[in-house]
């Protein structure tokens, strides 16, 4: 099996894994719903500043975080309609900034991300989503300690390399954004099961998802992702966010590649 092909075969897992983790969120949503409702009111009901009222703000916080991921779920290979214009990059992206930081951690952040890059077509929650899953991945590579680099460019895309992506990337103009962490990388083996298995984690308070939700949401926008080792050592997903509207002319991109 060539390169192509092996890209082929893993594309069509991850579209595999996406149909069922849509199906699962919807029941999963559906019992989040009734489970929320009753610990709302059995809170409101507690006695103040009781071992009772801390477990049930404990089971609640919990329930929230299983809310969170069920939305990020339903945006599998879900289509919207995106905002004429499309989104600009680096306003999503510096909202999600900086709220990874924990006590006793000490990662450091750098995000080298130009104001001017042209907006791309994802909608807002899209685009969200991506970032909140590649910046988690990220941070929980370093265990609490180390750098997260974020980066971004106009790349423009030929027929050739865009085959050789995970994705439905169509030749074109691409914002090319770079999440990189100086974490000790992937084996071959846990990246084969990365496309592979995408329940498949290697951290032990992952879900798994996250490469399947960016490659779903990417893949519904002709976008496409590639994961790349780093030179002094850790990972670096590399995923192309297609520019919204027209294509830049050379002149526009001012020499960007």
């Amino acid at each position: 099996m060539g390169p192509v092909q092996a890209v082929r075969a893993d594309q069509q897992r991850l579209d595999d894994a996406v149909v069922v983790a849509r199906r699962l969120a919807h029941a999963y949503s559906n019992v989040l719903t009734s489970v929320l409702g009753f610990l709302e009111l059995g809170l409101g009901q507690a006695p103040v500043n009781t071992t009772l009222q801390r477990y049930l703000e404990v089971a609640l916080r919990g329930v929230n975080q299983g809310v969170g991921l069920t939305q990020r779920l339903r945006l599998l290979g879900s289509r919207t309609t995106l905002a004429a214009g499309g989104v600009s990059l680096l306003p999503v992206l510096a909202r999600q900034a900086g709220r990874r930081a924990g006590p006793g951690q000490s990662v450091e952040e750098i995000i080298d991300v130009p104001s001017d890059l042209p907006p791309v077509a994802l909608g807002n929650e899209q685009l969200t989503a991506v970032l909140e899953a590649l910046l988690d991945n990220a941070h929980e590579a370093l265990d609490g300690k180390g750098r997260v680099h974020v980066s971004a460019a106009v790349e423009s895309l030929g027929t050739e390399k865009a085959a050789g992506l995970i994705g439905r990337a169509a030749p074109g103009l691409f914002v090319r954004l770079d999440v990189s962490d100086s974490g000790p990388g992937l084996s071959p083996e846990v990246r084969e099961r990365l496309f592979r298995e995408p329940f498949f984690t290697n951290r032990p308070r992952h879900h798994g998802l996250g490469l399947t939700i960016v490659y779903s949401i990417l893949s519904g926008q002709q976008g496409a992702l590639c994961l790349l080792d780093n030179p002094g050592g850790g990972l670096t997903v590399r995923v192309f966010l297609p520019v919204a509207g027209r294509e830049w002319s050379a002149a526009e991109r001012g020499g960007q590649s």
